[in-house]
């Protein structure tokens, strides 16, 4: 009787929950994957706030540490207070460096660099477009060369900003840094026909094999690694 009293107080407190921070449970995946490894570096673009939809604040709470990018400074200042082990930087990414018009919504998750992708937003969900900035934007490879620590490896990349996915990774030097993981948001991915999708497409060149398809997100794998 005590046996089942003590299951019954594990139910009641949901002691057999598997908390998530991420949108489609992206970090309980992570964790599978890099069980029984040492804490790691992750890359996180798109990086919106520091456990709201968080493809890597699981993966901090365990001892790890990572770059965090989003091209919003609120957000980047919750960042340093709340996940103060993170590096953070205040810039857009684009697969060309200079200024970019910044979509900004009522839920920030939603901010994008790109004009298709806003418009389908306004047009087709009940979130506001609140307003347009213009604010920089740098190469990938630029900011994995000014922030990673040279010869740290990078074990997760997360790329999430609303559209523009290709174009970061399309701005990274992939012989340079070539991170073990990837997870990226994809909206053209069709297990069916993956590679109409030029993410897919890019990652297949670049040496990396489809692991796992969530709703939005698609998870690689570096081909030889054992993550």
């Amino acid at each position: 009787m005590a046996i089942f009293l003590k299951e019954l107080i594990k139910i009641a407190l949901n002691r057999y929950s598997n908390r998530t921070y991420s949108q489609e449970g992206e970090d309980l995946l992570l964790g599978r994957l890099f069980e029984g490894k040492p804490p790691g570096f992750f890359v996180d673009v798109g990086a919106h706030h520091p456990v709201r939809f968080s493809n890597t604040y699981r993966l901090y709470r365990s001892g790890w540490r990572g770059l965090c990018i989003d091209a919003n400074p609120v957000n980047m200042r919750l960042f340093e207070k709340i996940r103060p082990r993170d590096i953070c930087v205040t810039t857009g990414v684009s697969d060309t460096a200079g200024y970019m018009t910044y979509y900004e919504f009522n839920d920030g998750a939603l901010n994008t660099f790109s004009q298709s992708r806003a418009m389908e937003l306004k047009e087709h969900t009940p979130f506001q477009l609140t307003r347009k900035t213009e604010v920089p934007v740098a190469r990938l490879e630029d900011l994995l060369i000014r922030h990673v620590p040279e010869g740290l490896p990078i074990d997760l990349l997360s790329v999430d900003i609303e559209g523009f996915d290709y174009q970061v990774l399309a701005s990274n030097n992939w012989e340079r840094h070539a991170p073990r993981v990837i997870v990226v948001e994809d909206h053209e991915m069709n297990l069916e026909e993956p590679f109409k999708s030029r993410i897919h497409t890019l990652l297949r060149s670049k040496g990396y094999s489809l692991y796992s398809k969530l709703y939005a997100s698609s998870v690689y794998l570096r081909i030889g690694s054992t993550t």
